[in-house]
């Protein structure tokens, strides 16, 4: 994996061209995501504790430079958008790294995956419905780069675990990753739903059919990840 950390951003010098009721939804949905990348590093400390391969514990602490430096990269672009400064995290960051603790290597690299893919989702669909914007161009297009690196290796490695179970540890994934689809994919959004229509011009249940369709190319069409599929 390529490290990004510590490469500058080069923010437009424009700022953004939004009005200002579109940008202050936008401020608060990138805020929100800082904090989701927040969660998305709990995830990979606990990936990391339990890494016994050389390379799994390389590529891990690249990509957890990256993490760090996404929320960085929203909060910056949320106050650019006309954001107040992010408020402390609602998403029960304490009682996450409880649980992620109580996994194993491999059921930490499910949840993982599972919260890479709805991440790029959201972050795509954000780009895409402002796109003639240079802020949200920015610092969406930036990491969205780093996450293709990071999905690649999550979806590689996921698949040499689902590949590498037996029956009861492949029943206890696929019971863990049911779990995850719930609360990640079909959960309350950490956004107020009345948000979303101010920031992409979706209702919160067509920017959710977004989500459950990445979910569905992620894990469905037969390949070895479709056994953690609820349909698989």
């Amino acid at each position: 994996m390529e490290a990004h950390q510590g490469r500058g951003v080069r923010w437009p010098a424009e700022g953004t061209s939004l009005p200002a009721p579109r940008a202050s939804a936008l401020a608060v949905m990138l805020a929100a995501y800082a904090h989701t990348e927040r969660a998305e590093e709990l995830v990979g400390g606990a990936l990391l504790a339990g890494a016994r391969d050389p390379d799994d514990r390389e590529a891990l602490r690249l990509l957890l430079g990256d993490e760090r430096r996404h929320a960085d990269i929203l909060v910056e672009a949320s106050a650019r958008l006309g954001g107040a400064p992010s408020a402390p995290s609602r998403l029960g960051l304490g009682r996450l790294g409880a649980i992620l603790r109580a996994l194993s290597f491999e059921e930490a690299v499910a949840a993982f995956h599972l919260l890479e893919i709805m991440a790029v989702n959201s972050y795509r669909v954000l780009r895409a419905t402002n796109r003639r914007d240079p802020v949200v161009a920015t610092a969406l297009g930036t990491i969205l780069r780093d996450e293709a690196v990071h999905l690649g290796f999550h979806t590689e490695r996921l698949g040499e675990v689902v590949a590498a179970a037996g029956p009861w540890r492949r029943l206890r994934l696929r019971l863990l990753h049911r779990l995850l689809r719930r609360t990640v994919v079909m959960g309350r959004s950490v956004v107020p739903a009345d948000v979303y229509p101010a920031a992409t011009g979706l209702t919160y249940d067509a920017f959710l059919a977004t989500a459950v369709r990445a979910y569905d190319r992620a894990y469905g069409g037969g390949g070895v990840l479709s056994v953690l599929h609820p349909g698989g």
